[in-house]
């Protein structure tokens, strides 16, 4: 079918609008009839069944624990700053968060956490991406629908930036307070060290293009529902990121789950199922003809930082030289570069026969995106699998040559196009590589060049990351944001 991402905030002809409503209501029903076996299902791929049955000891929506306030709140409790009307929690606030007391930032109740070995927290610099809290709609001890709303002013001059514009890394973790959320409503009181946060699912959909510095990314996050299976707590999430009042990002399908460390080490990873399985047995072969030819399949580090300083001719030889064309089509830069050497590169390779491409990441205890996410609780975020991912899909259409029909322009993300993240397994120190194996399943040039992949991160041999339709296309600077999807029709690959 056609994918147009035009009409996805339109208006509807009469009566549609009201069968579109009852169908989400029947749906929303549904989903939560769902929830018992969801949360089996992926209680099973992350290794915490237990061995119970799936839908027998599972519980659904609004639930309730057990708070024991701190019968000796901690005397140096910071004492209330005054801060700017309309703020709850500032980024002194949210630092303390991050690395202090819990019960510094949300009161003398929240004083037993602070003596737990882990507990939910926000990433530490340089990985904290949120300025400010603006609004907070919790209850402590009340596992109900709630919500919070963060702001992030993105710096000037940012050190994860590419000629002025942020990463996919940074549009997705700033929305993070899910955390500082679920925190408030008690969960570590529950959890009380012996299980940690752990991200499950999530659908990402780029509504413009990429944020810039300067401006201020305001995160709308709601936690919806809970579903809770033997030890075993998941909730169900989404968020709208904007800026001013256009929302630039939407996060659906968010689910998260609590861990403990016998779960996390038995987990079997991503499990596909049947009709996936099906779908690649039924992949139709296409071809793609590159427009430049490089006779290298095989890259190092050094050579890919070629591509973060804008150079190809210096990657993939001197037939790649176009001069003051394209300045802006980087990769991250060099502390934001999440993988470390391409291993293969087959053209006519993956089931669509549009592309294979296979990547490693080394990966050591000391370096800087573990310690800072989190503390007592070090774990490689998803966002920067995520954001490896999307390196290699812009690597691999700066290899095809795809950038001598563009001039001028940016990597920026399909608008409309939803993107799904199954996350079944963690990175930790100790873990010495991280894979990617990626697919592409479509490639077109008119009437601007884009592409669309799936990539399997593996640790080991097990699958622990997923995702699925990542695409990226390119845009001209300068041209009105938000464009895209007055012209771009995605023929979406059949499921």
């Amino acid at each position: 079918m056609n994918f147009d991402p035009a009409n996805t905030s339109g208006t509807f002809p009469h009566g549609l609008r009201q069968k579109l409503d009852s169908a989400h209501s029947a749906f929303l029903d549904y989903r939560h009839q769902g929830m018992k076996h969801l949360a089996g299902m992926i209680l099973q791929e992350m290794g915490a069944d237990h061995g119970a049955s799936r839908n027998g000891s599972a519980t659904s929506g609004s639930l309730e624990t057990e708070v024991i306030p701190s019968s000796n709140a901690s005397p140096q409790a910071e004492k209330s700053r005054i801060k700017p009307p309309g703020v709850i929690f500032d980024h002194q606030d949210l630092l303390e968060f991050a690395g202090g007391k819990i019960s510094n930032v949300f009161g003398p109740e929240y004083g037993e956490i602070d003596k737990f070995e882990r507990c939910v927290r926000l990433p530490m610099d340089p990985y904290l991406l949120v300025s400010r809290v603006t609004e907070l709609n919790a209850k402590l001890g009340k596992f109900e629908p709630s919500t919070i709303t963060t702001e992030y002013d993105i710096p000037k001059g940012a050190w994860f930036c590419t000629d002025a514009q942020i990463p996919w890394a940074v549009a997705v973790e700033s929305g993070q307070c899910d955390l500082m959320l679920i925190s408030y409503l008690g969960i570590d009181f529950e959890c009380r060290g012996d299980q940690v946060y752990r991200l499950l699912d999530c659908t990402l959909t780029y509504l413009d293009d990429m944020p810039r510095e300067g401006q201020t990314l305001r995160y709308e996050i709601s936690i919806n529902s809970f579903a809770r299976h033997d030890q075993n707590l998941l909730f169900f999430f989404n968020y709208k990121c904007y800026v001013g009042d256009k929302m630039v990002l939407r996060m659906d399908n968010g689910c998260a789950g609590f861990f403990s460390n016998e779960d996390l080490a038995q987990g079997r990873g991503v499990i596909r199922s049947k009709d996936e399985l099906k779908i690649l047995e039924n992949a139709k072969k296409q071809t793609f003809t590159p427009l430049l030819n490089c006779d290298k399949k095989q890259f190092k580090r050094e050579e890919l930082l070629h591509l973060s300083e804008g150079n190809p001719a210096s990657c993939f030889g001197p037939d790649y030289h176009f001069p003051n064309q394209n300045s802006s089509l980087k990769m991250a830069p060099e502390s934001l570069l999440m993988t470390d050497r391409v291993v293969s590169v087959d053209i006519n390779g993956g089931p669509w026969g549009l592309g294979e491409v296979l990547a490693e990441k080394d990966l050591a205890p000391d370096h800087w995106y573990f310690p800072c996410h989190f503390k007592d609780d070090p774990v490689l975020a998803g966002s920067l699998m995520a954001e490896g991912c999307v390196q290699l899909l812009q690597f691999y259409l700066l290899y095809l040559g795809v950038q001598t029909r563009v001039k001028d322009a940016f990597f920026q993300p399909v608008h409309g196009l939803p993107q799904v993240v199954r996350c079944r397994g963690q990175v930790i120190p100790g873990d010495p590589l991280m894979r990617y194996r990626m697919v592409v399943k479509e490639i077109k040039l008119d009437p601007i060049p884009y592409a669309i992949a799936d990539i399997d991160i593996l640790v080991g041999e097990r699958v622990v990351v997923d995702f699925r339709d990542l695409g990226v296309n390119w845009q001209k600077k300068g041209r009105n944001s938000g464009s895209t999807g007055n012209f771009l029709k995605i023929q979406k690959v059949k499921k």
